[in-house]
């Protein structure tokens, strides 16, 4: 079988994709099914950012290491910082009014966190991670922050997760 490469149009001088690369970049990504989590963090002053990720992954086991991709837009980028602790939530698919709380770059938290520590998490996810941000890289129009976790908790993991595909919240089905 011979593999053809995929070439993306982008504009000379290594700029930004063109509008239909971007769109279909964007169309690929809806067809990838993906959890749901939301990042929070507090500046210096106290006050909680957070913001609802589907990227979100494990980049290692030995240390312990995530990585979350934060718009470069968010609030939450300019708190994500080298050596700030933060949270991540994974949500279950009881969970959707905090995915969508936390997509709106300007929410208020209200009362769907709690503090684990002093670090403020999403009430009731199926887990949480904390730890500490190590990292961060420029992602083009993203920063991508590779966080060094120090806790796990695992409160609801028998719930089912709150699942993000073709630019909806989705449940899994359970296989028989």
């Amino acid at each position: 079988m011979t593999r053809r490469p995929i070439h993306a149009r982008v504009q000379s001088g290594g700029g930004a994709p063109d509008d239909d690369a971007a769109d279909a970049v964007r169309h690929a990504f809806a067809l990838w099914a993906s959890g749901v989590a939301v990042v929070t963090a507090r500046d210096d002053d106290g006050r909680v950012y957070g913001m609802t990720v589907a990227a979100l992954a494990p980049v290692s086991i030995d240390p312990p290491l995530v990585l979350a991709c934060i718009h470069n837009d968010a609030p939450l980028a300019s708190v994500l910082l080298p050596g700030v602790a933060c949270g991540m939530s994974i949500l279950t698919e009881g969970q959707k009014r905090a995915a969508t709380t936390f997509a709106d770059r300007f929410t208020v938290p209200g009362d769907l966190l709690v503090d684990e520590g002093d670090v403020p998490v999403v009430a009731d996810a199926a887990a949480t991670l904390l730890g500490t941000v190590d990292r961060v890289y420029d992602g083009g129009d993203h920063r991508i922050a590779i966080v060094r976790v120090e806790h796990v908790s695992a409160s609801q993991p028998e719930l089912p997760p709150l699942v993000y595909w073709r630019r909806g919240y989705r449940r899994l089905e359970p296989q028989d």
